[in-house]
């Protein structure tokens, strides 16, 4: 068997490295959207030294703060259809789980014309392994996530 793996990722992660975010984003765009939930960024104070560091870096912020447990879809679309509006060209996921998946859905929906999700992807029982298998459109949008766990 022969192949070839590539699976680009910068994983940046320790105490105080949350104020690298603005440097590290800047590479992929000028105006960012936060993507979070309704309360717990803002209580711990991250939501604010996020935006300083952006804002810092020299972008423009954006906050979709309409995420909740299990997102649906809609939420998803409202975040796209917000990121488009803002002119946003990179997203930044800013919460735990959920957050990140609905991060990763307006990323998708941003960057392929706002199509809806569920005619994009394409779902595929594999029998030989006994899974489902999604396949989608091959475009890619900028994003950097942080997770909420520990000291940032």
């Amino acid at each position: 068997m022969k192949f070839n793996y590539n699976l680009p990722v910068n994983l940046v992660f320790g105490r105080g490295r949350v104020t690298e975010v603005g440097e590290i984003t800047s590479a992929y765009g000028k105006k960012a959207l936060i993507v979070t939930g309704k309360n717990s960024t803002k209580k711990s104070g991250l939501l604010d030294k996020v935006t300083a560091a952006l804002e810092a870096a020299g972008l423009g912020v954006a906050v979709f703060d309409k995420v909740s447990q299990n997102p649906l879809t809609t939420t998803a679309e409202e975040g796209a259809a917000l990121a488009a509006q803002e002119g946003c060209d990179v997203i930044v996921g800013l919460g735990g789980g959920s957050i990140m998946d609905c991060a990763k859905a307006i990323a998708f929906l941003s960057k392929n014309d706002g199509g809806e999700l569920y005619t994009s992807i394409e779902m595929v029982w594999d029998d030989v392994n006994n899974q489902i298998k999604l396949y989608g459109i091959d475009k890619n949008y900028p994003i950097s996530t942080i997770d909420l766990f520990g000291d940032n």
